[in-house]
C-alpha cells in the first residue's frame, strides 16, 4: 500500500529527496488491492465491507537504480487505514453477464520522517474515494473443468469496467504531507479467474487462479504548482494483481501478490517530464486466507512485501477485512 498511498500521499515531500524518489505516485486500486476471485461477482444485492490495513509502513527506498538510498536519502512512511465498503450487484443480466456498482470510502492516518531534513509529521482524515462505476462479470465456460460439489463458479470467467479515484481527500499544494492526491483518475480495468473442480485441485476441493489489471489515466492537477500556474500530471500506471488459492471447504488458502509500473512521464509546466520521467516498478508477494462463516460473512487476511522496486518504497502491510449480504 505504500506504493498506492503513502508515496503519493506526501509527494515524497522534500525537494532533497527528488533524485531517487518518485512523485505523485497515485494509488489506482482499491485500499489493500484484490486478489481472490477478482472476475466473480456475488448474486444480486447490497453488499457491505469493513476493511483495515492496522501495518502499513516502510523502512527505506528503493533508487532509480532498484538499490536502497544512501540512509541520509532517507524517507520513512507509517499509514494505518480504515476504509468502508458498498457494493451493489444488480438484478438484470447485460449481455448474459452480472454487473455491479460499488464505492469504498478510506480514512487514513499518514505519518513521514524525512531523515534528509530531520523533519517528522502527521495528518489524518479522508483520503482519496475509490469507486467501481461499473463492473461486469461473465462466465466463459467450463474450459476443460470437472465441476465439483461445491456451489462454485467452475471454469473461466471474465471482468471488465471502469472505476475511477476522487479526490476527495485532503489536499494543500504547499503542504509536505497530504491524504489526498489533487486528482482524478479514469481507471478502466479488467479481470480473470480460473476455478478447477477437485479433479485438478492442489489437494483441496478447488484450485482458483485470478488476475485483475488495472490502468490508471491520471487528470492533471490545477493546485500542484498553486492556482494561477499550470498543473502536474502524473504518468500513467498499469497494475496487476493476482492470486492462487486452493479452497478447503469453508476456507480458502494461497499466494497473492501485485506488479505496478508507471508507464508514461510525469509532466510540469508547460508539459516539461520531470528528470527520468519519475518512473517507477515494483513487485510484491505475500500470503492470503478467507474463511466463509455460516450465514455468509467471509473474513479475508492478507499480508504483502515489497521484493523488488525501482523509485518507490520497501513496502510491507497487513490487511484485514469482513464482507457481508445487507439484502
Amino acid at each position: 500500500m505504500i506504493k498506492k498511498l503513502l508515496i503519493s500521499a506526501t509527494l515524497l515531500v522534500a525537494s532533497v529527496l527528488a533524485a531517487n524518489a518518485g512523485e505523485s505516485i497515485i494509488p489506482i486500486t482499491p485500499p489493500g488491492g484484490t486478489d481472490l476471485s477478482q472476475a466473480l461477482l456475488p448474486p444480486t444485492g447490497l453488499y457491505f465491507g469493513l476493511v483495515t490495513i492496522p501495518f502499513n509502513r516502510n523502512d527505506y527506498l528503493f533508487g532509480i537504480n532498484g538499490k536502497p538510498v544512501p540512509s541520509a536519502q532517507n524517507l520513512k512512511i507509517s499509514a494505518p487505514i480504515n476504509a468502508g465498503v458498498l457494493s451493489y450487484v444488480y438484478p438484470f443480466d447485460v449481455f448474459g453477464g452480472s454487473l455491479k456498482t460499488s464505492v469504498v470510502l478510506p480514512v487514513e492516518h499518514l505519518c513521514f520522517d524525512i531523515i534528509a531534513v530531520a523533519e517528522k509529521g502527521c495528518v489524518a482524515g479522508l483520503a482519496d474515494t475509490y469507486s467501481d462505476l461499473f463492473y461486469w462479470s461473465k462466465s466463459l465456460g467450463l474450459a476443460g473443468v470437472t465441476p465439483g460439489k461445491l456451489p462454485l463458479q467452475y471454469g473461466l470467467t471474465f471482468a471488465g469496467g471502469m472505476a475511477i479515484k476522487a479526490p476527495t481527500g485532503a489536499y494543500t499544494p504547499s503542504s509536505p504531507l497530504n491524504v489526498g492526491s489533487g486528482s482524478w483518475v479514469a481507471i478502466p480495468n479488467f479481470a480473470l479467474t480460473y476455478t478447477t473442480g477437485p479433479n485438478w485441485s492442489i489437494g483441496g476441493d478447488s484450485t482458483e487462479v485470478s488476475a485483475r489489471l488495472f490502468y490508471g489515466v491520471p487528470f492533471t492537477n490545477p493546485r500542484r504548482l498553486g492556482s494561477n500556474l499550470p498543473g502536474y500530471t502524473s504518468g500513467n500506471l498499469i497494475n496487476v494483481d493476482w492470486s492462487v488459492s486452493e479452497r478447503y471447504g469453508p476456507f480458502r488458502l494461497g499466494v497473492a501478490g501485485a506488479y505496478e509500473t508507471q508507464v508514461s512521464n510525469d509532466t510540469t509546466v508547460g508539459g516539461i517530464p520531470k528528470p527520468h520521467g519519475n518512473r517507477f516498478n515494483l513487485f510484491e508477494i505475500g500470503p492470503v486466507a478467507e474463511y466463509m462463516l455460516p450465514g455468509g460473512v467471509v473474513l479475508k487476511a492478507k499480508y504483502l512485501r515489497v521484493v523488488a522496486a525501482q523509485n518507490n518504497a520497501n513496502e510491507q502491510f497487513f490487511y484485514l477485512s469482513l464482507g457481508m449480504k445487507i439484502f
